[in-house]
C-alpha cells in the first residue's frame, strides 16, 4: 500500500470548534495537553451540539496520573461533521483530532 494514500486530515483543537463539515470518517483525538479543573470534550456528529453524541472526554485534571496524554481511537463515521463543544472550567485543552 502507499502509505500517502493512507494519510489523514488533522485539525488542533484548543475551544469549542467545528472541526469538520459533510461525511467523514472521525479516526482519532489526542489529549496534547491537560489543563488544571473540570473541562470535558463533547464529541458529535453534526455542526453544532445538537447533532449525535459521539463521546464525552473528561480531561479535568485532579492528580498527577491525569497529566498523561492519550490517543483515543474511534474510527466512527459521521454524515454531518464533527463539531467538538468544551464545558465546565477551564473550557481550553489542547487537543488533534484527525479525520479523512
Amino acid at each position: 500500500m502507499n502509505p500517502l494514500e493512507f494519510g489523514f486530515d488533522f485539525v488542533q483543537v484548543g475551544s469549542t470548534s467545528l472541526v469538520r463539515t459533510g461525511a467523514c470518517v472521525l479516526h482519532t483525538i489526542t489529549v496534547n495537553r491537560l489543563d488544571a479543573g473540570t473541562c470535558v470534550a463533547s464529541v458529535y456528529d453534526g455542526i453544532d451540539g445538537t447533532g449525535t453524541l459521539i463521546a464525552t472526554i473528561d480531561l479535568g485534571v485532579t492528580d498527577v496520573v491525569d497529566l498523561l496524554v492519550a490517543t483515543l481511537i474511534l474510527d466512527v463515521r459521521c454524515t454531518t461533521g464533527i463539531y467538538v463543544a468544551l464545558t465546565g472550567s477551564p473550557t481550553t485543552a489542547s487537543l488533534t483530532v484527525t479525520f479523512r
